[in-house]
């Protein structure tokens, strides 16, 4: 009875590993047209010793999602008709199963036209012409196509045609149409908000016809686009002239000082009318300005109207924050003008540039010489210098000199500390020589950091006054006039007062005394008159003598 069961045991193991899992469901057979996709999941059972391993042989591809299950996947092309036969095998360590499906791919006539996107004109197309551009139309099936027509759906006025379209086209086989068009006046060349390049979609280019009894059509875009005539001519940026992506060479520190120049040109000639030939037009209202967003700038240039083949020019001033950080900066130029015909011209450039921040570096940004003129005995100067580590680093040793060699004076200040961003205010009290002659001096200021590694230099000037001789000769004067005041009185009796007035003025002489009595004048009328008569009496009597 023992033997009886063991063999049943053993037989029954033997029969299980033969029929053992995994086992594929069937699959059915497929059909498809030539360009399609074809995708089907495979589905078995669970293995029951290792992971399933799925294989295929024939057409497509066969990619395993998971032990149960496996997708199948081909896109025949469109010379892959006929009948194929795909098989598929599922296993696992100590099993397998196959399943084999075939598959059909019907012929299919393709049929289509092609037609790329076409621009008539370009950056140096003139205005009030016609413009022409060719473009290659395809047969992109594999019949013959016919009636073929071209349009446009651009608007009227850009009097679009096309010449040269076949009637037919064989399959696989192009053929090269041209079209023409109008280009406005007023056809902008850039956009008027921002400066940049226009190329206008003004409609598409549609083909039309018939391929194996089936309409067959394609479109695409039609494009047009104006010469510029408002150009940047030069442009500099802190002395170094840069073009549209560059970069600016010149290095720029914080609390840089910076120019920006700019000169444009007018490209419209000065022959011909602007109104019918788009030629000799005034370019009215441009707008240039500039804008740098990290540092929060946006200046504007001075420009109005540039007539034709004219230039014009304008330089403007920014200041660089002394707190702007090490960093690459980008410079965004507007130009803007709008002709006499209302078409806009202009450009659109960006500049980068660098800020850099020394690792060292004492700036001086503030000096206050009190006074700055000095009269004839002043010989004392309060001088302040406002400082700032504008470096990277804590500086400990900071030395800061007023110098002028001709009144031979040297004043200093060391080891002064400064944090980086902070600022220190330093006073110097400047005595003069006395025997300083009038004139215009001017003293340095220099910074130092590490006590005499120089940083920065400026210039103050000062003023001394020439003595007035009035102020030196008031006492020989007083004399003088005393000595005036007698004589005067000796030579004529009459009492003269004199003014004293500021030396700035002039001195007035001989101002009568209102005091002067009616006697006194009487009595020289007297005396006046018996002169008179007694130089008469004399005359008489000479002339009696003469003439005995």
């Amino acid at each position: 009875m023992k033997k009886i069961l063991t063999y049943i045991i053993l037989f029954s193991l033997m029969t299980f590993t033969v029929l053992g899992d995994p086992v594929l469901d069937s699959i059915s057979d497929q059909t498809l047209n030539e360009g399609e996709t074809l995708t089907i999941t495979i589905n078995c059972t669970i293995p029951d010793n290792g992971d399933t391993v799925f294989r295929k042989t024939g057409q497509g591809t066969l990619s395993k999602s998971s032990n149960t299950q496996a997708v199948f996947t081909w896109a025949p092309g469109f010379e892959d008709s006929g009948a194929y036969t795909v098989v598929i095998n599922a296993s696992d360590d100590n099993s397998s199963d196959t399943e084999s499906f075939q598959i059909s791919v019907n012929n299919i006539i393709r049929t289509g036209v092609s037609v790329p996107a076409a621009t008539l004109g370009g950056d140096n197309q003139d205005r009030g012409e016609t413009a022409s551009q060719t473009f290659t139309i395809a047969n992109t099936g594999d019949a013959v196509i016919t009636d073929i027509d071209i349009s446009s759906t651009a608007a009227s006025r850009y009097r679009i045609n096309f010449t040269n379209v076949p009637s037919t086209l064989s399959a696989g086989s192009e053929a090269t149409v041209t079209v023409r068009g109008y280009v406005p006046l007023d056809l902008d060349a850039v956009d008027e908000d921002d400066g940049s390049e226009l190329i206008h979609n003004i409609g598409n280019i549609v083909v039309s016809g018939s391929s194996a009894g089936q309409d067959v059509s394609d479109q695409s875009t039609l494009r047009m686009q104006a010469e510029n005539k408002l150009s940047i001519d030069r442009f500099e940026f802190a002395g170094d002239s840069v073009n549209d992506g560059d970069e600016v060479d010149d290095e720029i520190k914080p609390g840089d000082e910076v120019e920006v120049f700019l000169r444009l040109e007018s490209f419209f000639n000065d022959r011909g009318d602007c109104d019918e030939e788009g030629e000799n037009c005034d370019i009215e209202d441009i707008e240039a300005w500039f804008e740098i967003d990290d540092l929060n700038i946006d200046e504007d240039f001075d420009f109005d109207t540039i007539d034709p083949d004219e230039k014009d020019e304008d330089t403007v001033t920014i200041d660089i924050d002394e707190d702007e950080d090490d960093d690459t900066y980008s410079l965004d130029l507007y130009v803007i003008g709008e002709d006499e015909n209302g078409a806009f011209h202009g450009e659109n450039w960006d500049i980068e540039f660098e800020i850099t921040r020394e690792t060292h570096e004492i700036s001086i940004i503030d000096i206050n010489f009190n006074p700055t003129t000095l009269e004839c005995n002043e010989r004392f100067i309060l001088a302040e210098i406002e400082i700032e580590n504008t470096g990277k680093r804590d500086e400990d040793r900071v030395t800061l000199d007023i110098e002028n060699e001709d009144l031979d004076i040297l004043e200093s200040e060391p080891r002064i500390e400064v944090d980086e961003g902070d600022e220190e205010i330093i006073s110097f009290d400047l005595r003069l020589p006395t025997d300083t002659e009038p004139g215009t001096y001017f003293f340095d200021i220099i910074a130092f950091y590490d006590n005499n590694e120089r940083s920065d230099i400026e210039t103050q000037r000062i003023t001394v006054l020439e003595c007035d001789r009035d102020d030196d000769q008031d006492t020989d004067d007083d004399d003088d006039q005393d000595r005036d005041d007698d004589q005067d009185d000796d030579d004529d009796g009459t009492q003269v007062d004199y003014i004293e007035v500021p030396p700035s003025q002039e001195i007035i002489y001989g101002e009568p005394d209102k005091d002067t009595g009616f006697e006194s004048n009487l009595l020289y009328v007297v005396l006046l008159v018996l002169g008179i008569v007694v130089v008469l009496l004399l005359i008489i009597i000479l002339l009696a003598v003469l003439f005995k």
